[in-house]
């Protein structure tokens, strides 16, 4: 058994929860994580909230990196259908290459509507957001040269990542997960499963997933 961190640092130290500091501790907190056999750190991506809690994920985690030299660095989750595909796609990318291949990409789909409201992007698009920015991050990081899709305008060139493990995030509602999960076992990735709920909507959310597979 691995045991790692999760959560993220907030910048208005009146209000953090039990495994939040503000930024300056919060890198301490880590390091010292790491120091003491620390597997993981996996942080957070939220906006528009009003509690202060970490936005600019990759950018943290890039600083981390440099920060570290063990602990592998996650996000739980970055959700892809805010983000530009192809920036995505090189940021991502040259974190995994600055840590020496310590990131985990989990990413979602999302589910804060004032989130998506703050972007000016609907949330009836978010899972064919998602689907298309996961085809062209694959095609992104293997491809050896250029190439166009018909959503994404400039044809790109990335720098092809290494060690990348890939997760996706269960949503809050167990019929939403499964996409998640039918998509993990279809593209050979990881699965990110963050659940507060009892142990028997647990096993109920798995026999579900078996039984959509069969």
């Amino acid at each position: 058994m691995k045991f790692g961190l999760f959560g993220g640092a907030r910048t208005d130290p009146g209000e953090q929860a039990s495994d939040s500091r503000i930024y300056t501790d919060y890198i301490d907190y880590i390091c010292e994580a790491e120091a003491l056999g620390f597997h993981s750190v996996f942080l957070v991506e939220h906006h528009f909230t009003g509690f202060g809690q970490v936005s600019a994920t990759i950018n943290f985690l890039t600083y981390l990196a440099a920060k570290t030299t063990t602990l592998r660095l996650g996000t739980a989750v970055l959700v892809v259908p805010w983000h530009n595909p192809a920036l995505l796609a090189e940021q991502a990318a040259t974190l995994d290459l600055l840590s020496n291949g310590r990131f985990d990409f989990g990413i979602g789909k999302g589910y804060r509507w004032g989130e998506f409201h703050g972007f000016c992007i609907p949330m009836a698009e978010a899972e064919e957001r998602y689907r298309e920015t996961i085809a062209f991050l694959r095609k992104a990081w293997t491809s050896a040269g250029r190439f166009s899709r018909s959503s994404f305008a400039p044809s790109v060139t990335c720098a092809q990542p290494c060690g990348f493990s890939l997760s996706i995030n269960r949503a809050p509602a167990p019929q939403r997960s499964r996409f998640s999960v039918a998509a993990a076992i279809r593209w050979f990735v990881g699965l990110v499963y963050l659940s507060r709920i009892a142990k028997a909507d647990v096993c109920n959310d798995a026999e579900g997933w078996v039984a959509d597979l069969r």
